[in-house]
Order: structure tokens, then sequence, then C-alpha cells
């Protein structure tokens, strides 16, 4: 009751308090108090009981999983990995043990790793569903949509007895069919997901973004904008259910609308839709650099390099900060690739490398598969020259900024 009543602290003194009275069964009082934390989610609590659990008994298989499954929750990846991966040693056909490993390597972001863990739990038992879906997700995660694509539809077979799927696989292959531009099969599985329900690794703004966006592109403008609205109102929803301002993390829909209008041919409604985000925002330089976004997803690249730069140079809008800097670089090297400047993209590239390897690694690793992120500009040399860089070469400074200082 004081756990469901949010008096967590108070909740934990009381059972610590408890404790010494079963002294001879330390062990079952501790995992019990763990378990009961993990039901609602308090995992500190979860944890640290857990701990005291395998201080009495360091090789049990309930405490050992338990512990594994609340640090992965936390975000403790590289804490719990190698707790089950000890585990597996002594049991290598626990199946429970390799779906937490997978669990924790595709949390982590090791897709390959969480890829190989899925296969061992599905050599164990092919039709084990959990397996299916974080393999399912590593490989959208990979960018190898068309396998993502096949082993959701094997996920869905699984579960087609089940009265009330779970939404969230629904709204992954919707992103792998946007990804395969199949837009109608996409905006069908992201509204069968938005009918089931999603857990609470996917918000509702997300899907209805995507929802119009996808509508946009089948030019159903009515549809996509209603989407708009539907995101208007769940964000404001959440605006005001949560103690932090989370204005400056969900885009304005007069975004949204704004892209839709501009995708359809409606410029000047387009504009204006951009003039409102730009008044309603907190944060304007976050609300141009989405708007330059939508340019470039548009394919108006020297309108999107303009208003990127435009970014980068306003002091009135003040300084980014490093990733955001990072990601602007990269979205240069976007627009110059679409321009046709290679000597601009491989140089923003290899800047967007040096400013940030994870931000290029998340950007640019499906274009240049196996490489590092140091390594990228030179594959997109390669690319353009059809040769490698030669020894200390370096990457060439774009003409066009070259003219623009000649001109300063």
């Amino acid at each position: 009751l004081m756990v469901c009543g949010n008096e967590t602290e108070r909740a934990n003194e009381y059972l610590s308090a408890f404790a010494d009275d079963f002294a001879d069964e330390r062990f079952d009082f501790a995992y019990d108090c763990a378990c009961l934390f993990w039901d609602y989610k308090q995992y500190d609590y979860g944890i640290a009981w857990a701990q005291r659990a395998l201080d009495e008994e360091p090789d049990d298989e309930r405490a050992v999983l338990l512990m594994a499954e609340m640090l992965n929750e936390s975000g403790q990846h590289e804490k719990a990995i190698p707790l089950v991966e000890n585990l597996l040693k002594q049991q290598p056909f626990n199946l429970r043990a390799w779906g937490v490993v997978a669990e924790g390597r595709y949390l982590a972001g090791n897709n390959d790793a969480a890829i190989e863990a899925t296969d061992f739990a599905l050599a164990i038992d092919e039709a084990n569903v959990d397996a299916v879906f974080i393999k399912a997700n590593a490989h959208m995660q990979r960018g190898d949509f068309e396998a993502a694509h096949g082993l959701y539809g094997q996920l869905f077979e699984l579960t087609r007895n089940d009265p009330d799927p779970e939404g969230s696989p629904f709204y992954y292959d919707g992103l792998c069919l946007l990804h395969m531009e199949r837009y109608a099969e996409a905006a069908q599985m992201m509204e069968k997901a938005d009918k089931q329900g999603l857990d609470n690794t996917i918000d509702y703004p997300d899907l209805y973004n995507h929802l119009a966006l996808l509508h946009s592109r089948l030019h159903n403008v009515r549809t996509a904008l209603n989407y708009a609205d539907a995101y208007e109102r769940v964000v404001a929803e959440i605006e005001s259910d949560t103690e932090h301002n989370e204005a400056d993390y969900y885009q304005p829909a007069d975004l949204v609308r704004g892209y839709v209008l501009l995708e359809n041919g409606r410029r000047k409604e387009a504009v204006e839709a951009f003039r409102q985000a730009e008044k309603k925002t907190n944060n304007k330089a976050e609300t141009l650099f989405r708007i330059a976004l939508s340019l470039y997803a548009l394919n108006m690249a020297q309108p999107a390099l303009d208003l990127l730069e435009h970014i980068e140079s306003d002091p009135e809008l003040g300084q980014p900060t490093p990733q955001r800097a990072a990601e602007i670089l990269a979205h240069k090297a976007f627009c110059c690739m679409l321009l046709d400047r290679p000597d601009a993209t491989v140089y923003f590239i290899a800047q967007t490398a040096e400013a940030d390897p994870d931000v290029a690694r998340a950007l640019f690793a499906n274009e240049f598969p196996g490489a590092t992120p140091d390594d990228y500009w030179r594959y997109a040399f390669r690319q353009a020259y059809g040769r490698m860089p030669q020894g200390d070469e370096t990457p060439p400074y774009p003409a066009y900024l070259k003219q623009r200082d000649r001109q300063k």
C-alpha cells in the first residue's frame, strides 16, 4: 500500500526494520522484497534488495535473473550482461537467461551480439516470442529492414491467437515498411498499433507524427492533418501531466502541419504553419533545425542547407550543444549529397566524426557498413573520386565555402 501511495522510501524503511526478524529466511525475505519493488518498477530499491538476496546465495538462479532484469530496465546493461553470462556458463540451456542477455545487448546498442543471443534462445525454443521480437528489433536497428519485417511477420503468426496483442510490434513493423517505402502498409501497421495500444517504450506523439507523415506521403492530406491534431492533443496532455517542462522535447504540431502542407503543394499555408511553430516554441534554434530536416526530407536541399548554416552562425540563437552541432554538420553532409557536392559531403562527414563519433555512427553507419567513424570520410571520398585518399591526404575543403570566403 505504501508503494502504491508513492511512499516508496517509507515502504523500504518499513521492510528494512523487519529484516532481522527473518534471520533464518534472509534470502527469501530479501528476494520477496526485491520482487515487490520490481513489480512496481521501483528498480533502485529492488536492486538493493536483490543484492541482499545475492549476498546470502550468490548463485541462486532466481536472484541472478531478477537482478539482471532490473539492471537492464534501469539502463545498467554493462552490469546485467556479465552477471547472466556467468550463469550461462553453468546453465547453457537456460532460456530465460539467454533472453535477458539478448535484451541487455540490444538495449546497449550491440545489435550483432543481441542477434547471436536470440539465436541461442531460439535454438532452445524456436517459438519463443520474446526472442523473435528482440531479434526483429535488433535487425531493424541495424537497418536490415527486410529481415526485420520478416521476423515481425513470424511474431504475428506466433501470437495470432492472442486475443489482445500488444501494439508495439505493429509500430516497429510500420517503421520497417516506412523505410522500405511501402507507405500504405506502414500506415496500416501503425493504425493497428494505435488500436492495440503501446507499451511505455514508445510514446503516442511519435506514433501520430509518423501517421501524419505517412498519410502525407500518400496524399491523404485531411487524414494527415487530423493526425497532426491528434499529435497536438497528446503532447498537451503529456505536458500538463508531467512535473518537467517537455516543450523542447516535442516539436510543435505546426511543424508537422507545415511538412504535410509543403509536401502536398500548399506552400503558402506551409510557410504560415512554420511561422506559427517559430512563434510558439520555447527554443527557436531547435524549431529551425526541425524545419531544416523537413526541407531536407522533401528534397529541398539548398534551403535546408541555408537554414542549417543560419542556425550555426546566428548569435541570437545561442550556441548549440556539442551533440546538436555534430547533428547539424551531419545533415549538412546529407544536403550536399543531394546537391551533388562531393567535396562538401566528404568534408562535413569528417567534421561530424571529429565533433562526435557517436552522432556520426548513428547517422552514417548504414552508409558505410563495417567502417569506424574516423574512416567514414575516406569511404565517402572513394565513392566520390573512385580512389581511397593517399597517405596524409585530408578531406577537401568545399569549393562553395572557398567561394564564400573569397567574397567575404
